[in-house]
Parts: structure tokens; sequence; C-alpha cells
């Protein structure tokens, strides 16, 4: 009855509706909400709990009597232990589903991705091993077979994972990621516009209270004080489920951007490696705080350390498609003798052929997206030349223009195809 009683009522309420399939869900947004892994947690242990010790005690009572003729001593005592970590685990496991459920959390398809082989093995020994705890009540030795198989292939998949993790990626000494500094007014250039960013912090907190998790300054010389800047970009970090409008005016000669982002948003972004890598890395990383709860930075710094270990091809791969695009409309716009547009994809040429340089050199910039491409160790030949002339930084007619972005795009292309990245395709993808 005391095992029973928990089962049928998780059942027959709903729980194979309601509850289970939020396994799923808690797994795919914890990772960007922190304070849902103590929930997920949970849901772990009552599922480990009910097939832990619902199948795995049982299947091996079974071997150890029907191969062995082993019989565990005290029966009746593992009995009632059994019992009552199921239904504490069953109790888990429903308490944890009905906290997800009537959570409103952000959830986040993950990238579709071959699986390596440390995922396949381990999902191979994860499979045979359950089968084989199923199986061995009725065929005791195969499912001791199967078990031992198992066994072995689940651990080596995790060896052959942990040795296969890349080492985090050591950004060069020139624009290596500074550390976040705290608030400090000085008497300088820029005292008015950091005082003015603790007001506006100071004003955040007070209106809304616990939500606010962190509000940082971002963005290129977000962290120096001697940086003169008409502009103030602030990011406040509330938590999930709460939807609060940016504010964008200006304020005593101040151009001041307010943007409210979900925690789950912003660690989401702080994870992905896509084309958009150096501007949303110079932003998270080169940031001045004005507000913290709790420690909160450290899931975001946790998130940029994952980011660091991200493979950087298909960002690679987006931002060559998008730069060779804009070659193809440089040469329809040519042939059609407009000159505004040509200038545009000149210009937008050179745009793209700079994040290029900055995602094969797995560098972000700190304060100048134009200026510090040109320190990258690997970029093309003649590089600063082509891009100040297909950018429009010095005077040029239209034809230099033109044959500067033609030159600099074959360029970029030739360095992505050493790269070993490829966007062509033999064949329609779907």
């Amino acid at each position: 009855m005391l095992l029973g009683i928990p089962i049928i009522l998780c059942l027959s309420l709903g729980g194979c509706y309601y509850i289970c399939p939020q396994f799923g869900r808690l797994e795919a947004g914890a990772k960007y909400n922190p304070p849902l892994v103590k929930v997920r947690t949970m849901m772990r242990f009552g599922l480990f709990a009910v097939i832990g010790f619902g199948v795995v005690i049982s299947g091996i009572y079974n071997i150890l009597w029907s191969v062995f003729r082993i019989e565990l001593a005290y029966p009746l005592a593992l009995s009632w232990t059994r019992k009552a970590v199921i239904t504490a685990g069953v109790f888990a496991w429903g308490i944890g589903g009905l906290i997800s459920w009537r959570t409103n959390y952000a959830v986040y398809d993950a990238q579709s991705r071959p699986w390596p082989l440390s995922r396949v093995l381990r999902a191979s020994g994860f499979l045979i091993l359950w089968v084989g705890l199923f199986i061995a009540p009725v065929w005791a030795l195969l499912g001791l077979t199967l078990i031992v198989a198992g066994g072995i292939l689940f651990p080596a998949g995790s060896v052959l994972r942990r040795m296969s993790v890349p080492s985090p990626v050591a950004l060069p000494p020139t624009i290596s990621q500074r550390q976040p500094v705290l608030i400090s007014l000085s008497q300088n250039s820029n005292g008015e516009r950091l005082r003015v960013s603790k007001q506006v912090a100071d004003k955040v907190v007070e209106e809304y209270g616990k939500r606010v998790l962190a509000v940082f300054m971002f963005g290129a010389g977000a962290d120096r004080n001697d940086w003169p800047c008409p502009e103030v970009e602030i990011l406040v970090v509330v938590r999930g489920g709460d939807s609060i409008r940016s504010k964008r005016y200006v304020f005593q000669g101040l151009s001041i951007g307010l943007y409210y982002w979900e925690e789950s948003r912003i660690l989401k972004t702080a994870t992905d490696f896509d084309d958009d890598w150096p501007n949303q890395s110079s932003y998270l990383r080169v940031r001045t705080v004005l507000f913290e709860r709790d420690g909160w930075l450290r899931h975001l710094e946790k998130a940029l350390a994952e980011n660091d270990r991200a493979d950087p091809s298909e960002a690679i791969r987006g931002s060559t498609w998008t730069m060779n695009k804009w070659i193809l409309y440089l040469r329809s716009d040519r042939l059609r003798r407009d000159s505004i547009e040509t200038m545009k994809d000149c210009e937008a040429i050179a745009n793209n052929a700079v994040n290029i340089v900055y995602l094969l050199n797995r560098r972000y910039y700190i304060e100048s997206y134009w200026k510090e491409v040109f320190t990258c160790p690997t970029q093309p030949k003649d590089f600063r030349r082509l891009v100040e002339v297909s950018a429009g930084f010095v005077p040029a007619t239209e034809e230099e223009a033109a044959k500067a972005a033609e030159a600099l795009g074959e360029e970029i292309l030739e360095m992505v195809r050493l790269k070993g990245v490829s966007i062509e395709s033999s064949e329609l993808k779907v």
C-alpha cells in the first residue's frame, strides 16, 4: 500500500501526461535558468530512485539467486528500504515535474550535431545495461551478459569523452579577456557618464527589486574610466518569466540605452558561437558591473567558458556565406551601373571580411571593431588597404572600391578554404 498509492496517484492524475514530459523540458531549460537546476536534480533523483531501486535491485537479486544461488541477507529489510526509496523517488519526481509545469521559463532547441564516438558508446552501454536489467528476472544468464557489456561500454565512452574535451582557448594577450570591475567614480572626463550609470542601476533595483539579478554597462570601452563617450548602454538581467520593455532616451546630453534580458536569454547568447560572436563577446566580456545579486555573474562566466571551447566552423561558414552573397550583389549592381548600391556592397563586403578575420583568429575587440582587427596574426595580404578602400575610409573611386572589395573577398574565401570550411554543397539540403 505504501508503495502503490503514490504510483497510482501519479499515473491516475495525469502523471504520464503532465509530469513525464517535464524531464526533457527541464534538461533543456535548466542550462540557461540556474534556479531550475535544483528542480532538475530533484526529478533526476526521483527517476533514479524509481528505476534504480525498482529495477536494478530486483535484477541484481534475481541474478544472484538464479545464476550463483546466492541469497541476500535481510530480505525483509531490503524490501522495505526499496519501497521507501521508491516512494520518496515518486514524490520527488512528481513535485519536481509540477514545479516545472507551473513555471514559465524559456527553452531553446539544441542544434542538431552528429554524435561523437564517446556519446555512441555511452548511449549503447546505457541501453544494453537497462535491457539486461529488465530481462534478468526471466533470462538471468543473458541478462548478466548484457549488464557486463553495458558496464564496460558506458565507462569507456565516459573516459573517451573526458579525453576528447578541447582545452579552453587562450586569447592573445593584446585582447585578453578583462576582469569585470566594480563601478568607481573619479574626477575625469568620464565621471559624469559613470555617475549617471550608477543612478540608473540604483533606480532599476529600487523599482524591480529581487527580479533584478545583475546590472552592468557593456560594449567597447565600458570598463575604462578614461573613455569619453556620449553613450551609456546598460544591460539588466532579470529572472525568467519577467518581460520588461527596453528604454532608450537622452538624459543630460547622454544617449541612454537600457535593455532588460531574461537570464536564460543572456546565458544562451553567451554560450552560442554564431556569426555575430565578435560583437556578442565584446558586449558580454567587456563590462562594468553596477549591481550583482548573490554572485549571479558566475553563471555568465561559466557560459563564456563553455563558449571558449566551442567549434567556430559553423560561425565562419555562416559569415562567409553572407560575404559571398554581397560579392554576388556587387557584381550584379555593377552590371546595372548602380553606383549607390555598388558602394554599399563594397562596405558590406569589408564589414563581413573583418568579422571573418576575427572569427578565424577567435578574437573579439576591446575598444575598436575596425582598428583592432589589423592586429590579428592571421589576415589576408594587404588587408588594411583593401578594407580601407572597400569601406570608404580613404578617398577612392567606385572602380577602385569595387576592385578592392573583389580582391578582399577572394583572399578571405581562400583563407576559409584553407581552414577546411566550405560554403558549397553538391546537393540540395532541406
